[in-house]
């Protein structure tokens, strides 16, 4: 209970210091007393009481530091001497308030941004699995081609499954001839989504027959997120249509909630095949995703 004896002097403790002079004094005055009756003049006993009683600022320090917690008194006094300052000074407390600020800010969006690209895995059932595969050449990172990507997927020498995606890119899109905004796309192969083993949460996913040149229509799967903040919701939004740079697009499903893309930290609006590429006008520089390991590319032009 010694913690609680220190959490009520804390709080009381005004009224305990007044206790404690009050407790000191009388102490004094009765040493004063009895030197008195013993025949000396009373400043020679009131000499000798503090001589016998002691320093008395020390003696209330010490007694203050026995029944209280030090350190923290001494924060708060510090504490409380620092804002008088401040308060004297209102441009200079505004200026650290704003350091402070931007500080903490700066601090707290480069900790959330090393979380999300070096700390968090990837939001597939088994992101140990998944490997990134580019071609180095010349110091840089060469992006794989569509007919790279189908002698990877032909190799014997893979076991497990190759899929490919663009970069992110924006898109002008519009729905029922409203307003166009912009929005976050991604090109992926037929593949992609069957590789990383995703089910969509309402739909389906973009499979390898939407992903050939004579598909029957041109189709996307849309974020959950996107989902959400563009339709609200909406239960009808499977087998809508978008117009992407002017090209229509038909939603055969929504991703599920936890996924927003392989490149952590980028979200991705809207998944397309990457034979959309040349409708859309868009680059379809391709990267690979495989579950087999590091690949050797040096013979993989």
């Amino acid at each position: 209970m010694n913690w609680l004896n220190k959490v009520r002097h804390l709080l009381g403790r005004r009224a305990r210091l007044r206790r404690l002079e009050e407790e000191m004094r009388t102490h004094l005055e009765m040493l004063v007393e009895e030197g008195v009756r013993a025949g000396l003049s009373p400043a020679e006993a009131r000499r000798r009481a503090q001589l016998a009683f002691g320093n008395t600022l020390a003696t209330r320090e010490e007694t203050e530091d026995a029944l209280g917690w030090p350190v923290l008194e001494s924060l708060w006094q510090e504490l409380r001497l620092a804002c008088r300052a401040l308060v004297r000074r209102p441009v200079f407390a505004a200026s650290i308030v704003s350091v402070l600020a931007l500080g903490i800010g700066a601090t707290g969006a480069i900790t959330s941004l090393v979380r999300v690209v070096y700390l968090l895995p990837l939001p597939v059932p088994h992101p140990e699995e998944i490997h990134l595969v580019a071609q180095v050449s010349g110091g840089g990172s060469k992006l794989l081609t569509r007919p790279t990507l189908r002698r990877l997927a032909e190799d014997p020498a893979f076991h497990g499954g190759i899929a490919g995606h663009s970069d992110e890119t924006g898109a002008a899109m519009s729905v029922d001839g409203k307003a166009v905004e912009f929005v976050s796309v991604q090109f992926v192969t037929g593949d992609f989504f069957r590789t990383l083993e995703l089910a969509p949460a309402h739909g389906r996913m973009i499979n390898a027959a939407d992903d050939t040149l004579d598909a029957p229509a041109s189709v996307a799967v849309i974020s959950w997120s996107f989902w959400q903040r563009r339709f609200g919701g909406a239960t009808d939004v499977v087998g809508r249509v978008l117009r992407l740079n002017g090209q229509a697009v038909t939603v055969v499903g929504i991703a599920a909630k936890r996924f927003r893309g392989v490149s952590l930290g980028n979200d991705v609006d809207c998944w397309l095949p990457s034979g959309l590429t040349i409708p859309l006008r868009l680059a379809p520089s391709h990267w690979s995703i495989s579950e087999d390991g590091p690949v050797p590319l040096a013979e993989w032009g």
